[in-house]
């Protein structure tokens, strides 16, 4: 992270490694952004399906079916935001 905090270094863990964005670009009183990795491929599969209306044995027989892909979870659950001058 840079010393202002406009760019950010963040560690999508496995293979996606390392990325730099654009950081929040302007100051807030008492306000510190969380930043975290995207989440991997139909690893929230569910979640948003549920609040779409759809019942656990849908969502299942969707994933028996191939129409979605199983959850494989985080690659790296210990994934946290990169600070100082790492490259």
């Amino acid at each position: 992270m840079n010393k202002d905090g406009t760019i950010v270094t963040i560690d999508q863990g496995g293979n996606r490694g390392k990325f730099k964005t654009i950081g929040l670009t302007f100051n807030l009183a008492n306000y510190k952004p969380d930043y975290k990795r995207a989440p991997d491929l139909g690893e929230n599969n569910k979640e948003i399906l549920a609040s779409l209306g759809y019942d656990p044995d849908q969502i299942d027989k969707l994933t028996e079916e191939g129409v979605i892909s199983k959850a494989q979870g985080p690659k790296n659950p210990r994934v946290q935001v990169i600070k100082g001058n790492e490259e």
